[in-house]
This record gives C-alpha cells, structure tokens and sequence, in this order.
C-alpha cells in the first residue's frame, strides 16, 4: 500500500515559525561542519556577562565608532550588537521567531506577490520550505513583484495569487501540529511531490508546497485577496486605525528580545575561547584538583564509594568524567552511599536558611509543581553564595558543575530535526521559568535570588544566570525514590550526575531510612567497565530528549523512542483565567482560525473608534452603578478592558461562569456599569449601525501614545489574520469558493475527497462552524464596523467545550508518535482536536444544551451528567473523525520527512557505516527479564557496555536524525494500518446517538408514568361519600326544583378535608338545619357506610422523609418520599409540578437520596399518632435530629406531606415536645447553632451522659447540614454549660502516639 493514500496535504502552517537565518551565513554543508566544537563547558554565570563586556569593548574600538549614535542601542534591533547576537543565533538555528500568517500583506493593497516557493534559510535548514531563484524585477525584501496597475480586482491573476510562504517550520507552529489542515485532494491531485514510504530512502528532499494540489491553493489564494481588498475599503480602514498594509506582516511577525542579546553573544565568545585553545580551555589539571578536594569532601561529609572511582571516560560528553568500576559490581550492589545532607534537593533545603527564611518552605511550592526550576533556583543561590558570598556548604561539589552548551556544527547538525524543537523547546521553557521567578518568587523571597546572597541592594540574579543552572540541573540531576512513601523527589546528588544513561541499565537511587541516599547496580559490572543507570520516568526517554540532556543517544533499539507533539489547546482547562484568554488568542492564530472579537474590541476601544458608545444609554445610566463603587468607573468607559492587556467585563464574567452565553454576559455586564440596556449587541442589517470615530492620527499630539500604537499594531495582526483564516480555514463561505477556472474534473476530485465522507459537508478543522460565524463577525468589523463580541464568542466557547475533552486525554506530554503508531493521548487529542459541533456534543452527553465548559471533565461527571455517557480517552469517535486524524497526523509526519536535506544512506556515510540500531547491546526482553526476576536474583544480568554512539556530539545529531528519519517512516506504516482498520471500529458517537435514543425513549416513558402518579401522589384521595336525599325547602326553589321536590346529592370528603367543616358546606348549599349538620358529620366518620367504597385510600405507606425543595419559582416544595416508591418516578412527578428542567432532575434525586440515606440511620426519638380533621389517623415519626429548635419547621413539612391543616402545628408541636419531656427528658441546656450566612437552629440537650450527648449532636450536624467535623466542638460546649464548673479546653485532641513514638 502506498503512504499517499494516507498523505494528508496540508498547505502550511498557520504561523510560520521559523528557524531565522543569518543573512550573510554561508549555506550548511556536512562535510565542513562535523569536525567543528561539538560542545563545550561554561563553568561560571558571570561568563555570559564578561563575554558581553568583551563585546561591547570590541565594537567601541571598531573604526567609526559613535559614541553618541550608537551606545543607547547597542543592544536593541538596529544596533550592531544586537545584529551579532541575531546573526549568532541564527547561525546556531537557537532562533524560534513567529513570523507572519501565511498571506504576503502587500497583496490586500492591489500589490500581488508572485508565484513562488518561499526560500530557505542560508544555513541550509531542512524544516524551511523549498528554495527557489526569485525572477528579475522581484522586491528583495519580500520577494514580490511591484504593478501599480493591478489595483482592480479583476487583474488578479490565479498564479500573482498564491500566498507567499517563507521559512515554514515543517514541525508546525511552536513544534505543534498547529496549521496542519486535513487534505482535500487525493492521490491524483499530485505525482510529482508524494513519495511512497519506499522512495523515501534516497529522494531528495520535496518542498511542502508541492504536495498542496493547485486548485485548492488557487482557490484559497483567491479568498485571501477577497477579504483583503474588503478590508482595506473597509469602515474600518476608513476611520485610520489601520496602519498601512506593507507595516502588516512586520508587526505579525516576532522580534528577538534585547534580553536575548548577553546570552547569544556569550555563547559565540564561549565557543571561540574552546576553538582558539582547546587544552587551555578544558584545563584538565584543574579539574582533576577539583574531583579531588570533592572527594575528600564527600568521603569527609560521611559519602561511600564501594568499587567504583572516578575517570576519565573519552567520548563522555561535557567534562569526560564519569564512574569506572576498579572491581567486580554485581546486580544489587550498593556502589555509592550519599548523605542527603550533601545533595541539592528538596530534602536538604528543609534546614536551610537565607536571610532568615527557611529555604525549603521558600521553594516547596516550586519543587511540588516544577521540580527543574526549584533545583536551579537552589544551585544558583548556592554557587553565588560559595563565589560571591560567604561560602557554600557544597562548595567543593558546586566548583565541579559547568554549564553544557552544545557547539554550532552540532546545532547545525541537528537542524530540520525533532532534536532541535526540543532544545528550542528548552530555550523556550528556560527562558519564561526565569521571567516567572523574576515576577513571582524573587519578590517573595528576595533573599534567594540575590545576586551576592547576604547584601542588600547588589539585584537579583540575571535571566541568563538561570538558564546556566538550568542547563545544569537538565544535564545532571537524577530522581531519587524515598523508601517510606515511594515518592520521588529530583535532587543533584554528588558523584551520582557523573553516570550515564542507559535504558537497560537499571539499577536503583532510594533514600533510606537512614536519611543516606542509596545507589545500586542494575546489572553486573567487570572491573574497568564505565557505570550506568537508567535515569529516565517509566515511560522511558526519546533519543531527542536524551540528546539534549547528556548530548549523547543510546546505541541500539530505544523502547522509549518517540517525537512528542504539542497541540493547541491541552493546557487551557487547567489554566487561570487570564492564562486561558492567552491560550485561546495562540490556539486559534496557529491553527488558522479567526481573531478573537473581545480582542478586536480591545483595540477598538483603545483607538476610541466607537466614541462615547450610545448617547441615549448613557444620559440614562445609573449614578451609583457597582462597577464605580469597585473603582471601574461608569457607563460606556466601563466596559472597556481593565487595563490595556486586561479581560473585558464580559470575557470576566463567562471565564468565571457568572454568564453561559455572550448575550446573558452582556446582559449582566450592562447592569454592572449602570446602562439600562445592552449598547451595540446582536446589530443586525435593519438595525442602525454604531457611528465611528476617527482613529487618533500618528503625527496629532498624543497619537504616538503606546497605547494607541500598540492598537494599531494589534488591528494590523487580526486584520492579517482575518485574511489567513479566509484563505486557510476550511469554513469559507461558499461565496468565497466561487473558481470559475478550476476544472470540473478538479473540483470532483475534491469533492469526492476521503475527508468528507459520512455527512462530512466540508473538510474538517478545529473550529468548525463556530469558526465560520467568528469569522464573520472578524469580516463585518472590519467591513461594516460592526461591533465585535465583548465576552467569549462561539469559537471561543467551542475551543473550551474541546479542551475541556482534551483534558482527559491526558497529559501533553504523553503526546508521543512512535514507530508503531501514536500514543493514546495524541490519538485522542488529534480526534477531539478535528471533533465537529456534532460530536462535541454528543461527547458531551448534552445534546442541544450550552454545556458548561468550566465544570468536572466528562470522565468525572457531576450529578446532572452522570447518567451521561462517558467520554472515552481511548475509543474513536466517528468513521470520519477518525479517518480524518490519523491523515493529520500523517501530514505532520510527511511534512517532516520530506523537508529532510539529506537521506539515510548520507547519514550513514557521515556514521562511517556504524548503524545506532545494530550498533549496542542485545535488546532486553522485558517480559523475560521479570519472569527470570521471580526465579533468580538476576545476578546473571549484565551492565551495558555500548552507552554511547561514536564520534561526539555531532555524529549523535546525525544518529538521532537517521533513527528520527527511521521511525517517522515506521509511524506512516502503523497509520497506514489503523486506517485500513477503521471500518471494523466501533465509534463514540454512535454509541452516544444509541444512549440518547435509549434516554429519550427513557424519559418518555417517566413523563407518561408521571402523568399517571401525578393523581396518586398530588392530589388529595377521596376518604367518604355520602349520597344524601334531600327536600327542597323554600330557600333556593326554582321552576325546575320547587318546594317540596326531592333529589340526592352527595357530600366529599378528601385528604386533608374537615369532616365538619364539609358537613357545614353541605348544609349551606341545600338549605339544611343546622340539626342535620351533626348527622352530617357522624355519617361521614372512619367506620361508617361512607368510607368503605375508599378504605384503600384511608392508609398511605408510611411516610419516610418529607424534603424542603427550593423550586425555580422561587418558592418551597415538599419531596415527598414513602415506603416502596420509586425515586425517579417521584422526582419526575414533582418535577412536572413544579417546573424543574429535565436536565436539573438527576442532581434533584441524587440530593433528595442523600437525604434519604442519612436520614435512615437516625433512630426514631418519638411516635405520635395524630387524628386529623378529615378522620384518618396519621403518625408523626421524630427522628434524632429532627427534635430541636426548628421542629415546628419539620412538624410544618409534614402537615404538608400528610395533608393535614397547617393551623395545627402549634398544637402538634406542643404534644410533641410535652411527649419528649416525658419520653426522654426536659431539656437541660440550648443553645444556638448555624453555619456563617446561614439561619442558626437552637440545639436542645435533653441528657448529661457525655456519650449521648455527642450523638444528639452528632445527628444534628448531619440532619442539618453542619458536617460531622463540627460535633466534637458542639459538644465540648454542650457539656460546658451542662457543668458551669468545669474548666473548658476548646481544641481538637492530638493524635496517641504510641510508646516508639510512632503515630
């Protein structure tokens, strides 16, 4: 089977995120490069800042140089500074700039950019697209062709339309699968760019432009000139706000930092000081007198090493040391003894001090969630102490740890790879840890971060000093396992960081109970052989993962091989409110997907482009509205973002679940600021559209504000992005489809496309339709100027309902494809990434309903959804869903592989011929190796002797890519499979369609077994008829009755009638004496002629509980639950009665049954038979807890359950309580009792006995919802003032502990 089947062609990325090139760098080439400086060491923090000095000091001695020009911005774009750590970065390939959505701005004026494949950049990297020789007449810049005549439309030719695409990341945007859309051609549309996995081997690399058929490029080309020529005559564009469109793509795309500038030029200078004097540089002499007083120091601080010493190991990356053994080590063996004391961990920070500050409590929150980060923050504060302080306690350990950094023919090596994004990825990681403890734990505990620990007033430590002991921590910290609780905490453990990684290695690091750290061998171990243990999670390390720790891979066949795949959207869940306002803006500008409407109204209102707001709304307003007294202000002003980057009131309001929908939230938020009414919302085309005003000029005082800049700035992205959602998105209007060129033929093909089969109308994309109508919400801003939504708009909402799926898929970083296919979670991130309104929806367990985003993930239902179906983490959803995914995992998996600049057969001429898969130990069959566990003690099991491949760092580059290269090519196979399989598979949703058949059928059926109870439970029975003769007395004769005449009538009595009172009723209307109302009244009593046709109805199953139930209507209901109901079926009757919505009844029984429970454990206080007025005789039933205070309340409940007449709860309370005196005593001592906010209930003590003291109070809590946590306190009060006398100590009791002292 060829891989084109399953090539799913994807145009691009959605954000191009590139590696940026040196302008005047000379292209890669292998064969100059890989003898280059693979690695070297920085031993020091303060290197980064010296090499800059170094710098700066060489640029001042350049002929030319200006003070006065050039010092100010040396460091900023522009200065020559910065352009050296930018040429610097680039040459390394350490750059991931965003750069511009894929859509030449120039184009939205009339200026059309030609046809042409976008270049790569100088150093050869293998993820830019093709390269390609632009034709004369270009602009250099942008690689467009200037005309001045093609402003009309019409002149715009198919070929001047096709996006300009530069430096596209063939790992997708922020090494994401982001941009990658589901193809919508088949394996006709091209030849010349799908190559079967066969033809992989030896092809050269082919351009990702290729493979995207040339209709749909044309007719996506065509949609993007559409809306932009739409924008730039738009209202909006007419007001001034938007900055001219050839500034677009330059603030869309990202500027390296000036703080990025110390950094890159200290890594160039720590380079060329190894490349000038390589022994100088490395200074073994040195460092063997460093291993030396370490060793004194450790063996000193009470340290053990048993058959093992320290050597130099050649071919061991960063400073070449590493532990021999000098004996025989067999399996088990304890070869090294470290006290905790002398680690860098969260066990030996607990006792460590900083300006008075407990260190461990200082970073205990960061060692719980980032342990990386706490552990870099512990080392640095240590080695600034030890080298600009007072000294260490680790000093001698802490003068052994450099820094190691990865040289440039090692960076260039890994270029196009899985490896760079991961280092890429540390940079990234690195350099926000940093700014978060900048901003967060450096003002908490100052003290830590000082730049001279002890002194006041010296800073706190610098961006790049983390990243040195980050880098650090990454290369040599190990998990270590706590004997006790099995828990593992990272630690820098002496000596320990000196072994290597193997996979197979085994071994074991336990604390002990002893507080030593204890290492053993995982196998044997002959003496002179090299040390190793596994050092990686369960789940094992990638080889990129690997090469960017130890800068070196394992040999042989890595189990844990894999590339992880970031996508969109599987933080957001989990993150703050603000954080998630972030997530939302980047998940759906790398996918493509149109700009927020909150954030378009951000720069609107920014550039006050809807003036005042309405002036009618605001001569009304409230003058004491909430929002000013909370210091927001009033009025129209009011809704404007707090703050420049702040969130909209609305956005606040659905992000915090007061509002579920943008018209309830806009509803509140009116309300908030004090208008009357909602200004500017759901304007449609027979509405007044909202005046503009005229953006603020440049040159007008004031109009260079930042403010204002900086909104302009951000209309130029939306306006670029609104154009590349038009071009990219596969939710066009059909308008904008419109190709008159494309052929018949093609637009069959496309049509008949694999990706819309099964119902599928469009091709699939994250959005869907909520991201066709933002899209039009995008358009009609910028258009019409219509006002965009304040709050969360239907994308957003969907983009939450998905990641709330997401969330139980599991964590990103499980999102791994292997050789033999993708994980589980990326597999079900992929399907809920691709889901469509339908089966989100379905998923859910909501249907139609507006879900609520912010609850419990599906898999943890809340009582409402229980009865739901569950989503499943590892089930497809759909036939097409399904066929859809695994082709977009093919497209990432294509991209990569066709934009490698070199096959494998080059590859292993670079290795000498020395295969990383055959190269190594025989593979360990894990299976075998624990049933031969259970039988021996493993004693035959030996070290790995093959630790490393060959040749340095570069050569492992190379050996990562060829392995990476290998198991993509594997991945499409599997994928191949899983497709072939999909027919067979049973789907989610139809199983989800199937349960919501089953519950509708379900809920039928109880509606109409509702209808049918409503009579039995709801209304009140008959009790007695009494047919009576009756004369016609002269009161109430007509010429149909007269005087004298005789007829029957019939006297009714009901539940919760009085037997008089009807006999009195009775003898009103026919005109009887009052003689006859007692006969009345004797022949309607319990015994008589009268009741025996309804003696059935006499007796209702006895009462078990009667709950208070605050309806919608804003009133009380009683839930009237007895012997032998149905729950459900009573819930639905009460439901029916009181306008309880469908979808509240689950949590309506769950409750109700929590009350049931609890009450049945209670023991029956007091039985007291009631006869009430309509004859029956009924019980009233106490249980403990219901006889306190509020028993007028309960008695009240249960009138209402019984039907008796509510004028005699006083009387019945009063028998009651007189039967408790009686029964089980007077009451000694009350006293009130309640929870904050809510209505206290007088407890009533009716003993002394401490033991039956604590239980009334015990069923009190419970029956009043006070929580059994609050008896103990209740009753030492109690008990108080039952003894006056008695002293009182009001405090939980302290665990016994027994004699050993344990707990």
């Amino acid at each position: 089977v060829r891989c084109a089947v399953l090539l799913a062609v994807c145009f691009g990325c959605a954000t191009c995120i590139g590696v940026v090139a040196a302008e005047d760098a000379s292209p890669w080439s292998e064969d100059a490069d890989l003898d280059g400086i693979d690695e070297y060491l920085m031993e020091s923090p303060k290197l980064v800042e010296q090499f800059l000095q170094v710098a700066m000091r060489e640029i001042r001695a350049g002929a030319g140089w200006n003070a006065s020009a050039e010092q100010s911005r040396m460091i900023f774009p522009g200065g020559e500074l910065h352009d050296r750590a930018l040429r610097n970065g680039a040459e390394r390939g350490m750059l991931r700039l965003g750069g511009p959505l894929f859509v030449e701005a120039p184009a939205l004026g009339g200026v059309s950019p030609r046809a042409r494949v976008g270049a790569g950049s100088a150093m050869g990297v293998g993820n830019a697209t093709g390269g390609g020789d632009r034709d004369d007449g270009e602009d250099e810049r942008t690689g467009t062709e200037l005309d001045d005549d093609d402003d009309d439309d019409d002149h715009l030719k198919d070929d001047d339309l096709t996006p300009y695409v530069a430096n596209a990341n063939a790992w997708g945007s922020g090494d994401s699968l982001g941009g990658l859309f589901v193809s919508e051609g088949d394996d006709d549309d091209v030849t010349s760019g799908r190559h079967g996995v066969d033809s992989w081997d030896d092809t050269e690399a082919a351009s990702t432009d290729q493979i995207a058929p040339a209709s749909s490029q044309r007719r996506r080309a065509r949609r993007a000139a559409m809306v932009g020529v739409e924008i730039l005559s738009g209202a909006v564009a007419n007001t001034g706000a938007l900055l001219p469109p050839n500034e677009w793509a330059d603030h869309a795309a990202e500027k390296m930092s000036a703080l990025e500038v110390p950094w890159l030029v200290g890594v160039e200078l720590a380079e060329k000081r190894v490349q000038d004097d390589p022994v100088l540089a490395r200074n073994e002499t040195a460092m063997d007198e460093k291993y030396g007083k370490m060793l004194d120091w450790f063996l000193e601080k009470g340290g053990t090493m048993n058959g093992v010493a320290v050597d130099v190991i050649d071919g061991k990356p960063g400073d070449r040391r590493g532990l021999r053994a000098t004996t025989t080590i067999h399996t088990n063996f304890a070869y090294l003894k470290v006290p905790a004391s002398l680690t860098l961990s969260s066990v030996s920070s607990r006792n460590l001090r900083s300006a008075h500050h407990n260190v461990g409590e200082q970073l205990k929150s960061y060692h719980a969630t980032h342990p990386e980060n706490a552990l870099a923050v512990l080392l640095l504060h240590e080695w600034l102490k030890e080298h600009l302080g007072t000294g260490s306690a680790w000093g001698p350990y802490l003068r052994t740890l450099h820094h190691p950094a990865l040289g440039k023919a090692t960076l260039r090596a890994m270029a196009g790879t899985y490896a760079a994004e991961v280092h890429a990825e540390y940079i990234k990681d690195a350099i926000a840890a940093a700014d978060t403890i900048q901003s967060d734990l450096c003002l908490r505990a100052s003290g830590l971060c000082a730049r001279k620990p002890g002194e006041t007033g010296t800073g706190t430590h610098t961006r790049d000093d983390f990243r040195w002991a980050l880098g650090i921590v990454r290369a040599r910290a190990v998990w270590v396992t706590k004997r006790t609780t099995g828990g593992k905490f990272l630690a820098l453990v002496p000596f320990l960081d000196l072994v290597t990684h193997h996979a197979d290695a085994g071994g074991e690091t336990v604390l002990e109970l002893d507080s030593a750290i204890l290492v053993t061998a995982g196998g044997l171990a002959k003496p002179g052989a090299e040390m190793a243990i596994a050092k990686g999670t369960s789940g094992g390390v990638t080889d990129a993962e690997s090469f960017c720790r130890w800068h070196h891979i394992t040999p042989g066949i890595n189990r844990g091989g894999g590339v992880r795949l970031k996508l969109p959207g599987s933080d957001v869940t989990g993150a703050t409110v603000g954080k998630k306002v972030f997530l939302l803006r980047q998940w759906r500008k790398e996918m493509a997907m149109p700009p927020r409407g909150a954030d378009l109204w951000r720069s609107a209102a920014a550039l006050g482009m809807y003036g005042d707001g309405d002036e009618e709304l605001e001569l009304m307003k409230a003058t004491n509205s909430q929002s000013k007294r909370s210091g927001r202000g009033d009025g129209w002003m009011a809704l404007a973002p707090n703050g420049e980057a702040g969130l909209t009131v609305e956005e606040e309001l659905m992000l915090t679940g007061q509002a579920r929908t943008g018209k309830e939230a806009a509803a509140t938020a009116a309300a908030f600021v004090g208008l009357s009414s909602v200004p500017f919302f759901d304007i449609n085309e027979t509405q007044k559209k909202p005046m503009l005003y005229a953006a603020p000029d440049r040159d007008e005082p004031g109009g260079d504000d930042p403010i204002l800049e900086n909104a302009r700035k951000d209309l130029a992205r939306y306006a670029l992005q609104t154009q590349a959602a038009a071009a990219l998105g596969e939710y066009g209007d059909g308008d904008d489809d419109d190709d008159g060129d494309d052929s018949d033929d093609e637009k069959e093909k496309e049509t008949q496309s694999g990706q819309k089969e099964r119902g599928d109308a469009k091709p699939r994309s994250d959005g869907g339709a909520a991201a066709a109508e933002a899209l039009g919400a995008a358009r009609d801003f910028f258009k019409s100027g219509v006002p965009p939504p304040r709050g969360l708009d239907v994308l957003d909402l969907f983009l939450l309902r998905k990641s709330r799926l997401m969330a139980v898929c599991g964590a990103p970083t499980e999102y791994l494809l292997r050789a033999d296919g993708p994980s589980d979670a990326l597999l079900c991130a992929t399907r809920v990434s691709l889901a469509n309104e339908t089966e989100v929806a379905a998923l859910e367990g909501m249907g139609g309903d507006i879900p609520s985003w912010d609850a419990a993930p599906p898999s943890v239902q809340s009582p409402e959804n229980e009865n739901a179906l569950s989503f499943s983490a590892l089930s497809p959803l759909s036939a097409s869903n399904e066929r859809a995914s695994l082709r977009r995992l093919a497209t990432a998996a294509t991209n990569v592989l066709l934009s490698y600049r070199t096959s494998e057969t080059e590859d292993l001429r670079v290795l000498d011929g020395e295969d990383p898969d055959v190269l190594g130990d025989p593979p360990i069959d894990v299976d075998a190796e624990r049933s031969a566990s259970e039988q021996t003690d493993l004693s035959s099991k030996q070290m790995p002797t093959f630790l490393r491949t060959k040749g340095g760092a570069v050569r492992a580059a190379v050996a990562a890519r060829l392995r990476e290269k290998r198991l993509l090519k594997a991945a499409m196979f599997a994928l191949v499979r899983l497709e072939a399989d999909i027919d067979g598979l049973k789907f989610q949703v139809d199983r989800a369609a199937a349960l919501r058949v089953k519950q509708t059928q379900e809920l039928r059926r109880r509606k109409k077994r509702a209808d049918e109870l409503f009579e039995l439970y709801f209304s009140p029975l008959t009790l007695a008829t009494l047919t009576v003769e009756v004369v016609q007395s002269e009161t109430g004769a007509s010429a149909d009755r007269p005087v004298g005449s005789r007829y029957t009538a019939t006297a009714v009595v009901k539940e919760g009638d009085s037997i008089e009172t009807v006999a009195r009723a009775f003898a009103h209307t026919h005109a009887l004496d009052e003689r006859d109302v007692q006969t009345l009244v004797d022949a309607l009593q319990p015994g008589t002629a009268s009741r025996v046709a309804h003696l059935q109805n006499a007796t209702r199953p006895a009462l078990v509980a009667a709950v208070p139930v605050v309806v919608p209507s804003g009133g009380y209901g009683v839930f009237v639950f007895r012997t032998g109901d149905d729950l459900t079926d009573i819930a639905f009757v009460f439901a029916g009665t009181h306008q309880v919505p469908e979808f509240k009844i689950p949590g309506l029984i769950a409750d109700v049954n929590k009350t049931l429970v609890a009450r049945e454990k209670h023991a029956v206080v007091l039985r007291v038979p009631v006869t009430a007025p309509d004859g029956r005789t009924v019980v009233l039933e106490i249980r403990d807890g219901d006889q306190h205070g509020d028993l007028p309340r309960f008695v009240e409940r249960w009138c209402v359950a019984e039907r008796v007449p509510l004028d005699t709860i006083g009387q019945i309370v009063q028998v009651a309580r007189q039967r408790l005196d009686q029964e089980i005593g007077p009451v000694l001592v009350t006293f009130p009792v309640g929870a904050a906010g809510r209505l206290a209930v007088a407890i009533e003590i009716r003993t002394a006995d401490p033991q039956k003291v604590l239980a009334t109070v015990s069923a009190f809590c419970v029956t009043h919802d006070l929580g059994t946590e609050s008896a103990p306190g209740i009753t030492r009060t109690a008990l108080a003032r039952l003894d006056p006398g008695a002293v009182l100590v009001d405090a939980d009791p302290t665990p016994k502990q027994a004699k050993d002292g344990a707990v």
